[in-house]
């Protein structure tokens, strides 16, 4: 025979947690806990990395940036420059930064199977915050039916590309 002794006074209503209760309270909470320690050396790990702490820094540091926007005023469309077909390449460049730079814009049209027109190129100086919009008259591959209209500037990135079908001559 066992006897059990109740210490405190038993409220109406209240209910003493079995054994049972207890141990899946306990199992409840321990994946839980996991999560959190592993948040908590993962996230320690993260903060004491040189690599992670410069990227942090760096995207949180306003930075005197220098670069240029390169894109279509207008859509490259075809058209007749004397009896030669060309394609209207209308583009904007504008530049951000704290100094003048300039940049050399060159288009050129190529075919599908690799056949491409001497490339069309133009100097562009641009001060700081400036922005200007240029127009480059690219030569058409002979006998093409659809050609890509490539703009780049030369020895950056920055890279446009336009699909056009030439008018019939």
């Amino acid at each position: 025979m066992s006897c059990r002794l109740d210490i405190a006074p038993r409220r109406r209503g209240h209910r003493r947690s079995t054994t049972r209760e207890v141990g899946t309270a306990r199992r409840q909470l321990l994946p839980v806990a996991a999560l959190l320690i592993a948040g908590a050396v993962l996230g320690g790990s993260v903060a004491t990395s040189a690599a992670v702490r410069g990227e942090l820094r760096a995207s949180f540091t306003r930075a005197s940036v220098q670069y240029v926007e390169l894109f279509f005023t207008a859509a490259p469309y075809p058209d007749r420059q004397g009896d030669e077909p060309v394609v209207r390449t209308p583009v904007t460049l504008v530049q951000h930064g704290p100094r003048p730079m300039t940049y050399v814009v060159v288009a050129q049209a190529s075919t599908s199977a690799g056949a491409a027109a001497p490339p069309q190129r133009r100097t562009v100086t641009l001060a700081a915050g400036a922005s200007v919009s240029i127009v480059l008259l690219v030569p058409l591959p002979r006998a093409a039916r659809e050609v890509t209209v490539a703009v780049q500037l030369a020895g950056r990135s920055e890279a446009l590309h336009y699909r056009v079908t030439p008018a019939a001559p």
